[in-house]
């Protein structure tokens, strides 16, 4: 068994009596190098360092908070975050000193960074909530907005506000789908002003979440077994008039491992639906006056997965997205169940409603399929097989000898980028990619050429792009 501990299936350790927690704040700062970009004459890492820094004074002292940074250590090109400061009550002295440390560098990773923050809050029995300032550009390539939906559909139990500083209109389009995905707020800020105000609406959303709701009336919490910690379930409430469930929901809500879902109902006969990881339980509630009614679902019947992603016949750990759907009476089901990641870290490990699955695994954007039963009581793991590795390596020619040439190489039919390369006159690129077709865009001094090859199972292939002279 794999001593691995999944960031995707993390469960925030709680307590079951929901006591008033403490308040955590995690602060991501963008350090990437298009933070070097200007607002109003100024460089926009400087005005998003002074300003966070202003911001920390309109906090409560007994909020606690950590600052993560992206982009900013070169060694750690396209992946690398760091938590500068953990998660401790508030030290304006310490952060001023880190802050004035951090110069934009390289690239950086948003999906890394929440990643990180889900870790670091993952076994606090606290209120988590990220605030991630970015100008969403200069970004690796993995999908940040996907692994916010992965880690909140499997119960990762934290709000992000995510501020756009600066950004253009596809990078505030993606920042704004990691609030929408998590409950959070989205906030564009494109002056120097706006981004001040937008960290003091955020401190005032976030202190507002300490404050008890008022009129509210049921309290839905649930846990896979009597006595175990909360889990976070989708609640779907139906009214019932006269034995007949109406056809629309009265309300819905989610309950979290630190959050309960809280609602006001009218007096009433109700149905209550809970939906958890392909379970589904229904419950009768009756409201009968203002006074606060309690509701805690009791699912079970869940069995423990682990899935990772191998390729060389299981020698070598790939990063993959694992994508499980139900197979009930042999018919797939449409809509997913759970999705999960895994890396050279982390296995995608966590708990499932029993049954028999197709585990859909992609890498490099190529899929395998295989099938699962989930059964109570044990571990249910799979290695999934993605085939050997082979090489192909890229040598550009051309009469200049100082002539830079990058390559992005693509699945056959793919628009995703799986790999990217620079060569010169005397250089070679060589990337080490599963079998498959795949294409090439070379570029260089604003002329494109496009070509393809093949790579098979465990075999190495040379592709030559001639660049003509840009010399006239």
């Amino acid at each position: 068994m794999r001593n691995l501990f999944s960031l995707i299936f993390i469960l925030f350790v709680f307590n079951t009596a929901y006591a008033k927690p403490t308040t955590q704040v995690m602060f991501i700062l963008d350090a990437s190098g298009s933070m070097w970009g200007q607002v109003e004459g100024r460089d926009k890492i400087t005005v998003a360092k002074e300003s966070l820094l202003n911001s920390i004074s309109e906090y409560s002292s007994n909020i606690n908070m950590g600052l993560i940074v992206f982009g900013h250590n070169s060694k750690e090109k396209c992946v690398g975050s760091e938590i500068i400061m953990p998660l401790s009550h508030i030290d304006e002295n310490k952060m001023l000193q880190k802050l004035q440390n951090i110069n934009p560098k390289t690239e950086g990773s948003i999906s890394h960074a929440l990643i990180q923050a889900a870790k670091a809050m993952r076994s606090k029995d606290k209120k988590a909530t990220v605030v991630l300032l970015s100008d969403g550009q200069k970004l690796y390539k993995t999908d940040p907005c996907l692994s916010a939906k992965i880690l909140e559909e499997q119960g990762i139990d934290f709000r992000v506000y995510a501020i756009a500083f600066g950004a253009d209109v596809k990078a505030q389009k993606q920042l704004k789908c990691i609030a929408d995905i998590t409950g959070g707020t989205y906030f564009n800020a494109q002056s120097v002003e706006s981004l001040e105000d937008s960290l003091k609406k955020v401190s005032q959303q976030i202190q507002s979440l300490d404050e008890e709701p008022k009129n509210k009336n049921l309290r839905i919490t649930a846990s896979e077994e009597k006595n175990s910690r909360p889990v976070r379930a989708f609640h779907a409430i139906y009214k019932v008039v006269n034995g007949k469930m109406a056809d629309s929901t009265t309300t819905e809500c989610y309950s979290k491992a630190t959050r309960a879902c809280i609602r006001h109902l009218d007096k009433g006969l109700y149905r209550v639906i809970t939906h958890y990881k392909g379970i589904k339980k229904e419950d009768m509630l009756l409201i009968e006056s203002d006074n606060p009614v309690s509701l805690h679902v009791t699912l079970k019947e869940t069995g423990r997965v682990e899935i990772i992603a191998t390729k060389n016949r299981g020698r070598d750990v790939v990063d993959a997205v694992h994508t499980l759907y139900k197979i009930v009476n042999n018919k797939v089901a449409k809509k997913p169940t759970a999705k999960c990641l895994s890396n050279r870290q982390d296995s995608c490990l966590g708990r499932i409603a029993t049954g028999e699955y197709l585990i859909k695994t992609t890498s490099n954007s190529i899929t395998r399929e295989n099938r699962l039963k989930v059964v109570k009581g044990r571990l249910n793991s799979i290695n999934v097989d993605m085939g050997k590795s082979a090489t192909i390596e890229i040598i550009s020619r051309s009469q200049d000898r100082g002539l830079i040439v990058h390559h992005d190489i693509y699945r056959q039919n793919g628009e995703k980028i799986i790999a990217s390369c620079d060569t010169k006159r005397a250089s070679t690129c060589k990337k080490s990619l599963l079998a498959g077709r795949y294409r090439v865009v070379s570029s260089a001094n604003g002329v494109e050429k496009k070509s393809h090859f093949k790579l098979r199972d465990g075999e190495s292939s040379r592709l030559r792009v001639l660049f003509p002279s840009t010399h006239h």
